[in-house]
């Protein structure tokens, strides 16, 4: 019985010191990916809007080739969002609003895509500028085919 009371005595454990420093390390360990996400969420959201609007360029494009509808794309730079909707029908079920990220804007006034029914070729080859944090992005449509690309 005394040599395990002796057995115990001899494992002291940590010092208040020792836990202090460990749990400072452990602190900076977690709170050093917080510090780095602010950028990184800022890219998630501008990847996440650009692939959207893709999307849904695409999606309007092909509604007016396959429904012989007019389909319209306006951006808004003063509300920060771009308006997909259908022409002479209310409330469609493809009629949208894309918001801005903070980190994304619209450089110019209000532009307007119209994809022409059955041919989906888009008449308006204005290109639509897009200022992100990294520099700028142009949106521009092909001539006649309703085709674009971002660059």
């Amino acid at each position: 019985m005394t040599k395990r009371i002796q057995t115990l005595k001899q494992e002291d454990g940590f010092t208040f010191v020792e836990t202090l420093l460990v749990l400072t390390i452990v602190m900076v360990i977690i709170t050093f990916p917080i510090v780095q996400t602010k950028g990184v969420q800022e890219d998630m959201e501008t990847a996440l809007f650009f692939e959207s609007f893709r999307s849904s360029i695409t999606l309007m494009h092909n509604h007016a080739i396959l429904n012989n509808q007019w389909t319209v794309i306006e951006t808004k730079p003063d509300n920060r969002e771009v308006h997909f909707r259908v022409l002479g029908v209310r409330n469609h079920p493809l009629e949208h609003r894309l918001r801005l990220p903070d980190s994304v804007s619209f450089r110019g006034s209000t532009m307007r895509f119209e994809f022409h029914p059955g041919s989906g070729t888009q008449a308006q080859l204005s290109p639509c500028r897009i200022q992100t944090k990294d520099g700028m992005v142009t949106l521009s449509f092909k001539m006649g085919s309703g085709r674009f690309a971002f660059e």
